[in-house]
């Protein structure tokens, strides 16, 4: 289903869980505010988790550390998605 809906493979709001569960961000519409977080990895605001609670998995985030007021959640894609993207972050 993810290359029917990708097919070049480039799903920049794609988060695989697990081998059998992604989390597609794509729509801004039906997405959580996590879709706005933007790729930091030297002073990352927030860290993630793939985690299971109960029935339900998914990707949470949590404060990495004292974040200011009016300060930017950024956390690290992992060297994993920038492979998959073909693309060097910024």
């Amino acid at each position: 289903e993810l290359f029917a809906r990708y097919p070049d493979g480039k799903c920049y709001y794609v988060a695989c869980i697990s081998p059998w569960l992604y989390i597609d961000g794509g729509d801004p519409e039906t997405a959580g505010l996590a879709r706005w977080m933007n790729h930091c990895t030297s002073q990352p605001t927030v860290s993630n988790r793939k985690q299971q609670f109960g029935p339900r998995a998914g990707m949470h985030f949590y404060a990495a550390r004292d974040i200011g007021v009016g300060e930017e959640l950024v956390w690290s894609y992992g060297d994993e998605y920038w492979e998959a993207m073909g693309e060097i972050p910024t």
